[in-house]
Parts: C-alpha cells; structure tokens; sequence
C-alpha cells in the first residue's frame, strides 16, 4: 500500500452524498463532517484501507446505474 498524501486525503473527502451531510452539514453548519467522512479519514490515518483503481467510463456507468463503486 502506498501512504497517501494529507492533501489527497482532503481532496478525497469534501463531500459525502449521505443525507446527514446534506442536512447536518451543508444546511444547518451544526457538524463538520458525517461519519462517512469520518470513517474515510481514520481509515487514511490509521493505513487501514485497500486501494483501487477505476476508469473513468467505469465510473461514469456505475453512478448512471446508481451502483455502489466496490
């Protein structure tokens, strides 16, 4: 594995699709962060994390399908 970089981590984990961080977050400013942001963040910091690599036309059909990206 290779370690990530602090500023590929931030990039990483701006934004989460989760009601919570629509309402929490972005509506009410009462939290900073939902606990997918958080969950990705200890899993940067603690190494504890499996890598992998998409296409971006992989992606593109995942989301069009509304399948999850594992």
């Amino acid at each position: 594995m290779k370690p990530i970089s602090t500023e590929e981590q931030s990039v990483q984990t701006k934004f989460c699709s989760c009601p919570a961080f629509a309402y929490y977050v972005l509506n009410s400013e009462v939290r900073v962060m939902c606990k997918h942001i958080l969950a990705v963040k200890l899993a940067f910091r603690l190494q504890k994390f499996i890598e992998r690599s998409r296409t971006e036309e992989i992606v593109l059909a995942m989301a069009l399908a509304g399948t999850a990206l594992t």
